[in-house]
């Protein structure tokens, strides 16, 4: 039983928008590309426990914690009858090991320290327990789900922390119980009251370091043919229809400028009025809700991503209905 979804973080949505309408820096490159191994990890995970099977298990994935006055995240929380797990997932590739209670990559020191995390995470976890005054039990691993990964450990404690990628699938099975016990429901209810919204990302780009205009979902270029129903990349001759471009550009923008109002305004500067009033009009009215306060209008787009939008077309969408036949 799955009570939270993992979507894709906010963090990693403004990265990969703000990256198609920028050239990144040394750092937000490294910084784009940590997040998509992170969260690639974690659809792995995710993966191989929808495979075995979770209809005996409560789950929670990606979610803040408030616990007592600190706020803790957590990758995925498995309830099973009295015990509360949590798995800390690290998508490391290449050489790294755990010596004298160091984290290294190849020789380096690695600030990050992945049992202290695991631990900062049980423990808060024990808090809400204390808070609560409902027993159970808390444990925890760290998963290693990439297959690249060589890992060297002294500690036989710490390693017992460890699940590499060969060892998932058994290890996810051992949490196979007869059924969701009340126990279970009980304990769940506790965590789900406390989860909170990300309390620690709020950036937003300036629309002056942006590059304006309609992008190929293909080739990342704006070298594009508009035409009226659809949009055309001249560099890898990709046809994608203009609806799909103006849901993307609702998606980006609600990425790249979380704590603004969407007005039509603000979404022809940034389409760089590439975009008929008329056209973004119907779009707006179609896939986003009218919001208004006093004289002014704004919009609210109605889904998480552009890739929850597309799924979830209105039936009536002829265009975007027929995108993958388009490239």
């Amino acid at each position: 039983m799955i009570l939270t979804e993992r979507k894709v973080p906010f963090e990693l949505m403004y990265m990969q928008a703000f990256s198609r309408r920028v050239e990144l820096s040394s750092k937000d490159a490294r910084t784009l590309s940590v997040l998509e191994s992170g969260y690639e990890g974690e659809v792995h995970y995710d993966k191989v426990l929808e495979e075995i099977g979770h209809e005996s298990l409560i789950v929670f994935r990606d979610i803040y914690v408030k616990a007592g006055d600190a706020v803790a995240q957590f990758d995925s929380i498995i309830i099973d009858d009295n015990t509360v797990t949590v798995n800390e997932i690290k998508n490391y590739s290449g050489f790294y090991s755990y010596n004298g209670g160091q984290w290294f990559s190849g020789k380096f020191e690695v600030t990050e320290d992945a049992i202290s995390q695991l631990k900062r995470a049980m423990g808060k976890l024990k808090k809400i327990r204390y808070e609560s005054k409902i027993n159970f039990d808390v444990s925890g691993k760290i998963i290693f789900p990439n297959l690249d990964l060589q890992f060297d450990c002294d500690d036989e404690r710490a390693r017992s922390l460890v699940v590499m990628r060969n060892q998932l699938k058994e290890y996810l099975k051992s949490f196979r119980s007869s059924g969701v016990s009340e126990q279970s429901k009980k304990i769940a209810q506790v965590i789900y009251r406390k989860i909170i919204d990300n309390p620690y990302f709020d950036k937003s780009a300036d629309i002056t370091d942006l590059k304006r205009g309609l992008y190929c979902a293909s080739y990342g270029r704006f070298d594009l043919d508009i035409q009226k129903y659809y949009v055309y990349c001249r560099r890898c001759n990709c046809r994608e229809s203009k609806e799909s471009h103006i849901i993307r550009a609702f998606s980006d923008f609600q990425a790249l400028f979380r704590r603004e109002k969407m007005t039509r305004q603000k979404l022809q500067e940034m389409l760089g009025n590439q975009i008929s009033e008329r056209m973004l009009q119907r779009m707006l009215k179609r896939y986003c809700e009218t919001c208004s306060t006093g004289a002014a209008t704004y919009y609210k787009f109605k889904y998480y991503d552009y890739k929850e939008a597309v799924e979830k077309a209105p039936q009536n969408s002829l265009y975007i209905l027929g995108l993958k036949h388009f490239k």
